[in-house]
C-alpha cells in the first residue's frame, strides 16, 4: 500500500511513475490489492488550490502511464483500474487488478461511473470545506450508558459507493 501526503504539484506528479504489480490471475488478487493501492491525502492549504480539471488531468496522465507499463512489462494483459473517494479518511484512492469484468473488493453496493468527475467534485467539496470532516469537533464520542451506545452499526451492504472503473491498457 502506498500512502501519499501531497503538499504540492510536484509530489502529485511523482505518483505517475510508481510501479505496479500484475500477476495475470485471480489467485493473486490480495497481493495485487496490497501492492497497487494508493491513498492520497492533500495538505489543507494545497487542496484549496486544486480544481476538478487538475485532478482530471492527473488521472488522464496516470491512466496513460499505467497503460504504458502494462504494455511494456505485462504483455498488455487486461487490467481493471478503479478510483473512489473515501469520505471517512478524506482521501482519493485508486487501485489496479488483473483482468476485466472482475468483482471489485468492496463489501457494499457500487455505483459504477464512466467518469471520475463526480468523485473529484465530491472529494474537493469536502476537502476544501471550511470545517474539515476529520477535525475532532466533528466527532461524537459515545460511552457505555449513552443513548445509542448499544445500537448496531449500519449495515454496509446498504451503503452505495461511487467508483470510477476503466479497463487498461487504453490506446496510447
Amino acid at each position: 500500500m502506498s500512502h501519499a501526503a501531497i503538499k504540492n504539484w510536484d509530489e502529485l506528479q511523482d505518483l505517475l511513475e510508481d510501479p505496479i504489480f500484475l500477476s495475470g490471475n485471480t489467485f493473486s488478487t490480495k497481493e495485487e490489492i496490497s501492492n497497487n493501492i494508493w491513498s492520497i491525502t492533500f495538505d489543507q492549504d494545497f487542496v484549496k488550490t486544486i480544481q476538478v480539471k487538475d485532478l482530471e488531468k492527473f488521472i488522464s496522465q496516470l491512466l496513460s502511464n499505467r497503460s504504458e507499463q502494462i504494455n511494456n512489462k505485462f504483455n498488455a494483459i487486461p487490467a481493471t483500474f478503479y478510483l473512489w473517494y473515501d469520505a471517512q479518511s478524506v482521501q482519493l484512492k485508486f487501485n489496479i487488478l488483473s483482468g476485466k469484468n472482475i468483482k471489485l473488493p468492496f463489501g457494499c453496493k457500487l455505483n459504477i461511473l464512466n467518469s471520475p468527475m463526480p468523485i473529484f467534485q465530491k472529494f474537493l467539496d469536502e476537502a476544501q470545506a471550511e470545517i474539515n470532516p476529520l477535525d475532532f469537533q466533528n466527532f461524537t464520542f459515545l460511552n457505555p450508558g449513552d443513548p445509542g451506545f448499544e445500537e448496531e452499526e449500519e449495515d454496509t451492504i446498504d451503503w452505495i459507493l461511487d467508483v470510477y472503473v476503466t479497463i487498461l491498457p487504453q490506446s496510447i
